[in-house]
């Protein structure tokens, strides 16, 4: 995760390496700025994605590869940033994840910029 501050805020995820913490799903939320507002719709969001229902409290290492993308996908909606470029952003979901994703980034009104390394 990179954020850069020029006219826009920009946030870029790679989701070949999604999280940056190794412990709590609330030590990723204090990275991504968010809200404490926020934090119980996101949970309730991830929940009704990958059907796992995470506290603050959950540990990342009990998360699947396809979740922990989900997860980062979701910070970064509920993240202050204006603009989001998601890196390899499809390669660790299954086709019915994949759908949620887009669906989610399709309903949000940030910019988003995808790359794809293959």
């Amino acid at each position: 995760m990179i954020f850069m501050e020029n006219k826009d805020h920009y946030l870029i995820l790679d989701a070949e390496q999604p999280l940056v913490c190794t412990d709590k799903i609330i030590d990723e939320m204090k990275l991504y700025n968010i809200a404490v507002s926020k934090i119980e719709p996101l949970l309730r969001d991830f929940a009704r994605i990958t059907g796992k229902e995470p506290d603050t409290d959950t540990k990342l290492n009990t998360l699947s590869g396809g979740q922990k993308v989900i997860l980062m996908v979701l910070l970064a909606l509920y993240s202050p940033a204006q603009a989001l470029c998601f890196r390899d952003l499809y390669h660790s979901l299954d086709m019915e994840n994949r759908s949620k994703v887009q669906d989610l980034l399709l309903a949000s009104d940030k910019e988003i910029i995808y790359e794809d390394s293959v």
